[in-house]
């Protein structure tokens, strides 16, 4: 194009003829089309290489997806547990086939615990999730705290759910059984006794307080609530007193009665 605005001047001067620059500028003009022309040729080459590779890239996606089911397969090959813990039950034998969704075994998980304890429903009321307990096992005592109280009465007592604090718990397994003792109300002070024969809490009775001198005398005793084989002692004895627990076939109106050797 610099030549042909060049010679369009010169054939304007007569130096060169117009024939010559008029063949020059149509030359040059067949050449600024095929310029073009290779620049849309090398668009639509662009583009169809762009193609390509989109095809290309689905075609490794889904490569990947297969290679993903495959090594998912294989890896249901090999059973694993969704969790840690110790075989409680596994009913197969060496060599057996199984179909998809057949139990395999049932498994016991360590952490955590959870303690099912059957609590009387005479008790029941004074039971509340977050109270702490302790938990008696062969090797010893465990500690934790009630985390469910079942609403239901099942043959006259009622579960509660006692979760093990965290820790390493030697000799410990599922299914163990295994007693607690529920804090349900801590008082420091307080005296107890056996609970005699026929005394209920809140309560009072005339038992018979042992002296010195082997008499029995008759007492006033309030008692309170009773834990487990115990009875509170509100007012009536102190420590150290020795008392007759036992039902005594003696007339009511009787005070005192002489022990004999």
């Amino acid at each position: 194009m610099l030549q042909v605005d060049a010679e369009r001047t010169l054939a304007k001067s007569g130096i060169i003829s117009g024939i010559h620059a008029k063949r020059n500028e149509l030359h040059a003009k067949q050449l600024n089309k095929q310029v073009q022309l290779e620049k849309h040729k090398l668009a639509k080459i662009a583009d169809v290489h762009r193609e390509a590779l989109l095809i290309q890239d689905d075609l490794i996606n889904q490569a990947q997806e297969e290679f993903e089911v495959a090594k998912q397969m294989v890896e249901q090959l090999s059973v694993k547990a969704g969790m840690k813990g110790v075989i409680q039950r596994s009913s197969l034998h060496l060599g057996q086939s199984v179909s998809a969704g057949t139990e395999l075994a049932l498994i016991g998980s360590l952490s955590p615990l959870i303690a099912e304890i059957k609590v009387p429903q005479m008790q029941a009321h004074i039971v509340a999730a977050g109270m702490k307990a302790k938990i008696n096992t062969v090797n010893g005592q465990i500690l934790g705290y009630v985390v469910r109280v079942d609403p239901v009465i099942n043959e006259g007592a009622v579960q509660v759910d006692i979760q093990l604090n965290e820790g390493v718990y030697v000799g410990v397994k599922p299914m163990q059984l295994v007693d607690a003792t529920i804090l349900a109300q801590v008082q420091k002070g307080v005296h107890y006794i056996k609970t005699p024969t026929g005394i209920s809490e809140h309560s009072s009775a005339r038992l018979f307080k042992l002296t010195e001198d082997d008499i029995a005398t008759r007492v006033e005793v309030t008692f309170g609530k009773v834990s487990g084989q115990l009875i509170q002692v509100l007012s009536g004895l102190k420590a150290g007193d020795k008392i007759i627990s036992s039902q005594l076939d003696i007339d009511p109106e009787t005070q005192q009665v002489k022990l004999g050797s």
